[in-house]
């Protein structure tokens, strides 16, 4: 009789270690924030270079470089759009940064 209980006492424990405390091999090895930074590609930001006439040899250098390392083909190391736009009736080029679309965060950066 005392076996009984005591083997039924045992298989009890053994089904509530089996259960919760191999659960853990069981799981993923890798957090889920380490595998989105490896595997999902960065929302870009844009970079809206506003100007009049004619961009000074400075600020062309400047846009240039910016351009250089943006976005070609996710073959860069900077997640930035670069657009060039010619405004009338400004003094001095400006440049505004956007955040992306994607994040749907009103406003800019």
């Amino acid at each position: 009789m005392y076996c009984k209980i005591l083997f039924k006492i045992s298989i009890s424990l053994l089904l509530v270690v089996a259960a919760f405390g191999g659960s853990e091999f069981l799981g993923c090895s890798v957090p889920v924030f380490r595998y989105a930074l490896e595997r999902w590609p960065a929302d870009h930001y844009i970079a809206e270079i506003e100007y009049s006439s004619e961009l000074l040899p400075e600020a062309k250098s400047a846009a240039q470089l910016l351009e250089k390392y943006a976005d070609d083909n996710n073959q860069t190391l900077c997640n930035l759009q670069v657009t060039l736009k010619q405004v009338e009736g400004l003094d001095k080029p400006k440049v505004t940064l956007r955040v992306p679309r994607q994040s749907r965060i009103p406003g800019n950066a």
